[in-house]
């Protein structure tokens, strides 16, 4: 794999899902057509500094993939995309061990169930 295609991989993972495509297609189109036209200044094909220095002259993935995204401040535009990731993360990290032992103490120990949801003083 190239790194034109390793960068546009590592935007993508940065993008939202309805617009992923559509922006994708866009940048890479961008970046071939960028590319072409210095290997056509040039006569010859860039090596791979040469691309390298393109894709940095472009920035970071989660910087030019921030650029698509819509405008929230809350924590700030460069961090924002990091933060969503990281608490996707925790959540699922503490949602999905929460869930199985919640399952776990059901199946294995019915009698837990019906108290933990009962009122006190209920005859039931």
């Amino acid at each position: 794999m190239d790194l034109v295609e390793r960068y546009l991989q590592a935007v993508q993972f940065w993008l939202p899902r309805r617009q992923k495509d559509d922006i994708i297609a866009e940048l890479s189109e961008d970046l071939h057509a960028q590319i072409e036209e210095k290997e056509a200044g040039l006569g010859r094909t860039l090596t791979e500094a040469a691309v390298e220095a393109i894709l940095r002259q472009r920035g970071r993935p989660v910087l030019v993939a921030n650029r698509f995204l819509p405008q929230e401040h809350l924590i700030g535009p460069v961090l924002f995309p990091i933060y969503l990731f990281v608490v996707k993360v925790v959540l699922l990290g503490y949602m999905i061990p929460w869930a199985l032992v919640w399952l776990g103490l059901m199946i294995y120990s019915p009698g837990i169930g019906p108290s933990i949801w009962r009122i006190p003083g209920s005859r039931r």
